[in-house]
Formats: structure tokens, C-alpha cells, sequence
């Protein structure tokens, strides 16, 4: 499965590098592959491994901060290999036939 986790607390200013690091930290901490990026951090995983990830990452942002936010969107595909987070993006490479710009 795919997970794609964007989570921050909301009513600090403009700054949130240091909340998002601290969700990066519960998932690294985890073990699970994962990507960040700009606007969200991507993840890799069985659903029994990575929810509690997130939930801790959740609990942890609140400890500090009265208000989170986050969505999650995920991408349960049955019957594909396991390591799909780095397939994915070669799927649409191979579709375009060059590397992918930045």
C-alpha cells in the first residue's frame, strides 16, 4: 500500500519545518520506506504497520500544539509487488520515456 501523509499543527505562523521534521522522525524511527517532498511525505507499508506511525506522529504534534491538521490519501493495489513506491514513479518515466524533470 501507498500512503501519502500530509500533517501539520495549525495557529504557529509560517514555519513548520520543525512539527513536519517531527513526523518524518516517528516514520524513520518505524523503519518504513518513505519519501518526503514538498507537500507531503510518502510511505510505504501494510496498513497494521503504518496507521500506528501515523497515529503516533499525530499524538506527538499534539503534545506540542492544541490544533493538527492532516489528510492521508491511500492506494491499496491488490496483486502488484510490495515495492511500489519507486515503481510508481518509474511507471510514469517508462510512459514519458525520459528521466523525470525537477
Amino acid at each position: 500500500m501507498l500512503f501519502s501523509l500530509s500533517m501539520f499543527p495549525i495557529g504557529v505562523g509560517d514555519e513548520i519545518a520543525h512539527p513536519v521534521a517531527e513526523v518524518v522522525d516517528e516514520i524513520e524511527k518505524a523503519g518504513l520506506v518513505h519519501r518526503v517532498t514538498a507537500m507531503d511525505t510518502q510511505i510505504e507499508g501494510r496498513w497494521e504497520e503504518v496507521m500506528p506511525v501515523i497515529r503516533r506522529a499525530q499524538q506527538r504534534l499534539l503534545d506540542e500544539h492544541p490544533r493538527v491538521f492532516f489528510t492521508l490519501s491511500v492506494d491499496e493495489h491488490t496483486g502488484v509487488p510490495p515495492i511500489r513506491l519507486q515503481e510508481a514513479v518509474d511507471d510514469i518515466k517508462q510512459e514519458l520515456a525520459h528521466e523525470i524533470s525537477r
